[in-house]
């Protein structure tokens, strides 16, 4: 046949179907399906072709887990499974095969399915219809049919031709053989009726065989005939009466069907399945319970709950009573047995159980379902322990954070330990430690006898487990204490006896815990390595303790050290947070104390990122060096004032010498450094005083020279040129000498009560054309109603022009220019933001130095003269910048007692 043709043939039988038959993809993609299909779900074929499988029959957004569509694919067998599909909410009977290329790999599967949805209806109905059955095949049949001894029909009654397609009429004198039976039975069936003409005295019985309705359909009739005689006895004929039962047949079919089905599914559950009967007896059971316990059916079925072999004797009791209540109509939850194997292991299942019951309500059967949750009790078993550790760790903390005494966190301890269910713990222990070398006390205890306490109240190492435990450093534990460890431990001994070390940081034994075990089991490791964890914990809480009882003996003397002091004395930890400080730091700072508690001392008054690195590596030298010299810092004060602090850092240790905490002591050196500064400004002032006056005098002659000989006739272009650049530079230089004596002698000038906000906006109208010319936007952020100043406002003008001239020349290519005034505490608050080239930390800190400068042309006076005449008024001038991030003059100039709003 051709391809073509083929092709043809194929398409037309696929669509020829009576059921669903569909092909899909390795990705789960409808490729074909035929019309059956797609009326069935109701979807036009775009909507279908191409769309994942598992979305359109079964509405779900991913294959379900039993999908035989994937098995097939990784098997490359066909399957056979029936299934109820709730999103259609039909029974399917479904076939999948494989679709390979020519190299034998999967392509896809082709899907056969059949609607079983009547015919699962007719297997729950199916003992009724055959009870109807039977009792209407007593009675008079459906068909009725006479024939004479020529084989013609000379009577059918009118169901009997309903149910043959005709009417009576169109029956009658015809050769019922002939035109109603199919050609493969005619001859059998010609002999029943021979032989039952043949004038035997006998009925023929029920026989069935097959008829031939109007539409060449073939309905199954089952028969009971018998002959009809003359008056004078002679047999004439046959009468027969039948009983369609084609579709009692096709139930049968589908019985034994449902029969090999159920049979696939009771042997495929997940699930170990056992049947009961109603006296508790085993009826049958599946391959999945001989698996999971190693029994095999015959070892099972027969047997009562009661003598299960897989059944401990609890399960069993247990078992038998959830069946009889059961009985008794009360609903009973999903419950847990244990189970033992054939090879004595101990399993867990849940048990999922039902009674079945037919039409009449009567009990057919109890249906129990076993899965297997051994491994998932093994889980939650292992996070109940672990939740369980967890708590005991966490309370002991805890407890650790109370105010209470090491005794009494230590007997709580030991109960902590006792109410762990999983350890075989009898409810008595002991647990010591070492207060005098070489030797364990006893320092709490959990129902011990009273010999056992007064004989323990002190262990020398190396005698009995617990003294073994303290010399060796290791975890003793033994089933059998002879004379030779004590005589102490002999009344009342347990199975077991386990004593765990306690140990420091460095492995130096604190103490000892004695435990009491109801086993003779070791107990095994994940047992010993919380014990471990608890008794590291417990080493923790110790060495803390005591550590903290040294330290109060310490805080002690050092306060009342710091209280007397007449200068800051703080005490640090070792991370450097403040631990105590004197009161002499409120005074100083105007910062009540317990601002600084708790804050790192580095962090607060060395926060420049060099300084806070130098002094780290000064203060981890307090590890090592017994003392460090000083070292100076300064602190901003409640007040802004800027104070200068010299640090004298020293270590408190103990006998062994360990570093407990840092002392730091700060002395206040502001107003020495501030005379040292004003005894090196006066000395530099006089010096630029008396530089300016020399220089000045020869000054004024080359200035007069010049100006002299400008005066004078006929002077020549270029010698002019030169006399003018002479003159020019002469009265440069006047202002650069003006500058110098300003520096050398800052004076108030006239002093009067000014609007800031006024006086900042007269010299940016002065000077905004200008800047808008070299492309910088001057932004104004003023605040309102600030209060009126006392200031010479010709000299707070040139400060301000300094601080918009420094920052045009920092922005060649233009920028941006933000003025802010606004209160801040006691002290008006004026800002200078540019969006310039800013400067490096070095730069920022020689800023108001004298002659320090970054410009070409520069003197470096600029910003000296503004620091003198701000520093006149009592005020504070400081500078924020960084590289390429732009440059902020701050101003803080402090006002008067009750000043008001201009």
């Amino acid at each position: 046949m051709p391809e073509i043709v083929y092709s043809k043939f194929w398409s037309e039988a696929f669509e020829a179907m009576e059921d669903f038959v569909f092909l899909i993809d390795k990705d789960f993609n409808i490729l074909k399906a035929n019309k059956k299909f797609l009326k069935f779900i109701k979807k036009p074929k775009k909507d279908v072709i191409g769309s994942k499988c598992y979305k359109i029959i079964h509405g779900l957004n991913k294959p379900y887990k039993y999908c035989p569509h994937k098995k097939t694919l990784t098997t490359k067998k066909p399957q056979t499974v029936q299934f109820f599909e709730p999103y259609l909410k039909r029974w399917f009977f479904l076939t999948t095969a494989p679709i390979f290329d020519e190299k034998r790999r999967v392509l896809g599967s082709l899907h056969w399915a059949k609607d079983i949805t009547k015919e699962k209806i007719l297997e729950q109905e199916l003992k009724i219809q055959l009870e109807r059955f039977n009792r209407f095949c007593n009675v008079m049949g459906g068909i009725v049919v006479a024939l004479d001894l020529n084989k013609k029909v000379t009577f059918i009654n009118k169901r009997g031709a309903q149910l043959l397609g005709y009417k009576q009429k169109d029956i009658i004198g015809k050769n019922w053989f002939k035109n109603f039976l199919p050609k493969r039975v005619r001859k059998q069936t010609e002999k029943a009726f021979e032989s039952l003409i043949s004038g035997e005295p006998r009925t023929f019985g029920s026989y069935e065989n097959p008829v031939l309705v109007k539409d060449k359909k073939e309905k199954a009739i089952l028969w009971s005939n018998t002959v009809l005689k003359d008056e004078k006895g002679e047999i004439i004929g046959t009468l027969s009466s039948g009983q369609d039962i084609t579709q009692l047949k096709k139930a049968e079919e589908s019985v034994l069907k449902a029969e090999q089905r159920y049979r696939e599914i009771f042997e495929l559950a997940p699930q170990a399945i056992v049947v009961l009967d109603k006296k508790g007896r085993v009826i049958d059971v599946n391959k999945r319970l001989y698996a999971w316990l190693g029994y095999k059916p015959e070892e099972v079925i027969g047997k009562s709950l009661l003598r299960l072999p897989y059944l401990p004797a609890e399960s069993k009791v247990k078992a038998f009573q959830m069946f009889s209540q059961r009985l008794l109509g009360k609903e009973i939850l999903p419950y847990e047995l244990e189970f033992t194997t054939k090879r004595r292991e101990r399993k867990v299942g849940k048990i999922d159980a039902v009674l079945v019951r037919d039409n009449k309500g009567s009990i057919l059967y109890d249906l129990v379902m076993i899965s297997n949750i051994t491994e998932e009790r093994k889980i939650q078993e292992g996070i109940r322990r672990v939740r369980q550790e967890e708590a005991v760790i966490t309370s002991l903390l805890r407890l650790s954070l109370e105010e209470v005494t090491l005794e009494e966190i230590l007997d709580k301890a030991l109960g902590f330990l006792l109410s762990l269910s999983w350890f075989s713990f009898e409810n008595r222990a002991g647990l010591f430690l070492v207060e005098e070398e070489g030797y364990l006390t006893l320092k709490a205890q959990q129902n011990l006898p009273k010999e056992v306490k007064e004989r323990c109240k002190k262990v020398s190492f190396g005698e009995c487990l617990c003294g073994r435990t303290a010399l060796t450093k290791q975890i003793q534990f033994t089933t059998s204490l002879e004379e030779s460890y004590s005589l102490r431990y002999r009344k009342g001994i347990s199975q077991g006896y386990w004593s765990i070390p306690i140990l420091s940081g460095k492995k130096e034994i604190l103490g000892v815990i004695t435990l009491y075990l109801r086993e003779k089991a070791h107990p095994d490791k994940s047992q010993e390595e919380f014990i471990k964890a608890f008794a590291n914990v417990l080493a923790g809480i110790i060495e803390r303790r005591r550590a903290r009882e040294e330290l109060e003996k310490s805080r002690a003397f050092i306060k009342r050290t710091l209280e007397m002091a007449q200068g800051i004395i703080m005490v640090l930890d070792k991370e450097a947070n403040i631990i105590d400080v004197n009161e002499y730091i409120e005074k100083l700072t105007g910062f009540k104390k317990k601002y600084f508690l708790g804050k790192n001392w580095i962090s607060l008054f060395m926060p420049q990122e060099k300084e806070s690195l130098e002094i780290h590596e000064l203060f981890k030298k307090c590890f090592v060096d017994r003392e460090l010299g000083c070292h100076e810092t300064e602190f901003l004060t409640k007040d802004r004032n800027k104070l200068t602090i010299s640090w004298y850092i020293s270590g408190v240790r103990d006998e062994k010498g360990s570093l407990l905490v840092t002392i730091v002591v700060g002395v206040d050196i502001t107003q020495r450094k501030e005379a040292e500064k004003l005894q090196r400004l006066a000395q530099l002032g006089r010096l630029v005083g008396d530089m300016a006056h020399e220089v000045n005098n020869p000054l004024m002659v080359v200035s007069g020279r010049a100006q002299l000989s400008l005066m004078e006739e006929n002077v020549p272009g270029e010698v002019k040129r030169n006399l003018e650049i002479i003159m020019k530079e002469c009265q440069r230089a006047k202002e650069i000498i003006q500058r110098l004596l300003t520096f050398s002698r800052p004076s108030r000038g006239e002093i009067k009560k000014i609007d800031i906000n006024k006086t900042i906006e007269e010299v940016l109208q002065l000077i905004e054309h200008q800047f808008i010319l070299a492309n910088i936007q001057i932004e104004r952020e003023y605040s309102q109603d600030l209060p009126l100043i006392s200031a010479d406002e010709k000299q707070l003008q040139e400060v301000f022009m300094n601080f918009l001239n420094n920052s045009k020349e920092a922005m060649p290519k233009g920028g941006l220019i933000k003025v802010t005034t606004q209160r801040e505490g006691k002290f008006l608050r004026i800002e200078f933001k540019d969006t310039g080239i800013g400067m490096t930390s070095e730069e920022l800190e020689k800023a108001t130095e004298p002659f320090f400068t970054t410009k070409e042309k520069g003197t470096g006076l600029g910003l000296s003269v503004c620091e003198g005449i701000i520093r006149a008024y009592k005020g504070r001038l400081f500078f924020k910048s960084k590289k390429g991030e732009g440059t902020t003059a701050i101003v803080l100039l402090p006002l008067e007692e009750g000043g008001e709003g201009g």
